[in-house]
């Protein structure tokens, strides 16, 4: 027998690809649970379907009670998807002229934050019949860019987490997967764009050029993916990095 859904936590949950998920979850009738540094619109949380928790996902000790409280809310996790993540549009410097603060930032958000939380969660889903995890990475963990090797190293980092534990997890009916998005429309890519002093249009029509669908993707071609993996629909597939790119890794 399947058990019933239990609740999905976000991390970054607040914007973007986040946002997006956790929207698409609302819209199947899912629980959800929010964790980031930042509140979320009041929307996300007017029909009393998510919890929201302030947590800091780069402190251990913060992932480890905010889970725990998620449980003791909620009773069953079983689904996790890590959205939190900042760019590296403030380290483009060269090799050699780093900003260390920035490259630990960098590191710890998009590499240890979805560490932490993986670990917290796999083992309330241990204790619960299991669940599916998923890892929002990057294209650049496969694709090089000039300015982005502390980005790419810690989205490198997400692949191989993804598929240690999915070996190390599988026989806890836990599931880990991950996206690799690519040239997608949130606000930390525009962060990024108008670092280079791009406009919005700009930015769409030179990643367009880039791309064989010939168009930048938005946070909800993302979120599809991550919905997809959640689900039982995917439930033959762990380890599975799937890239979300409008085809850019290999036009």
């Amino acid at each position: 027998m399947t058990a019933e859904p239990g609740t999905t936590i976000v991390s970054g949950g607040s914007s973007g690809i986040g946002r997006a998920v956790v929207e698409g979850l609302q819209g199947r009738g899912r629980s959800v649970a929010i964790l980031d540094i930042h509140p979320p619109p009041d929307d996300l949380l007017a029909n009393g379907q998510v919890l929201f928790l302030e947590c800091d996902t780069t402190d251990p000790a913060a992932v480890h009670e905010a889970v725990a409280h998620v449980a003791n809310q909620v009773g069953r996790i079983d689904g996790l998807a890590t959205c939190a993540g900042i760019g590296g549009a403030s380290a483009r410097q060269g090799i050699g002229s780093s900003q260390w603060d920035r490259v630990k930032a960098i590191v710890n958000v998009n590499l240890l934050g979805s560490y932490w939380l993986l670990e917290s969660c796999a083992v309330a889903m241990a204790g619960g019949g299991g669940g599916s995890i998923v890892l929002v990475g990057s294209v650049l963990s496969r694709k090089g860019m000039a300015g982005m090797s502390a980005y790419s190293a810690a989205k490198g980092g997400i692949e191989g987490l993804t598929r240690s534990a999915a070996v190390e997890l599988a026989d806890r009916g836990i599931r880990v997967n991950c996206v690799l998005p690519g040239p997608i429309l949130t606000p930390m890519s525009r962060t990024g764009f108008e670092a280079d002093g791009l406009s919005v249009e700009q930015w769409i029509e030179r990643m367009a050029r880039s791309v064989p669908l010939s168009r930048v993707g938005m946070p909800e071609d993302v979120a599809a993916v991550v919905l997809f993996l959640l689900d039982e629909a995917s439930g033959y597939m762990t380890g599975a990095s799937l890239m979300v790119d409008g085809g850019a890794n290999v036009g």
